[in-house]
């Protein structure tokens, strides 16, 4: 599986963490910790991993370096 950069932020407007992938636009997922939301996105993007292989397409490659959720120094 291809790893794709993941971004965690949290939003003040929802309350909770949110967890986007840009080389995915509009694949997301909000949870109340970060951890639970890089693991939903996670969840996502293989999921929609295997739709897009079920469908006989590919996933497109990622195009920056592939982060872990941590402290940004």
């Amino acid at each position: 599986m291809d790893s794709y950069s993941v971004l965690l932020r949290w939003s003040h407007e929802d309350g909770e963490w949110v967890a986007e992938v840009p080389e995915l636009p509009g694949l997301s997922f909000l949870a109340p910790t970060r951890d639970s939301a890089a693991t939903g996105v996670s969840k996502l993007i293989e999921q929609w991993q295997a739709a897009l292989g079920e469908a006989g397409r590919t996933s497109p490659r990622r195009t920056r370096p592939s982060c872990k959720p941590g402290r940004a120094d």
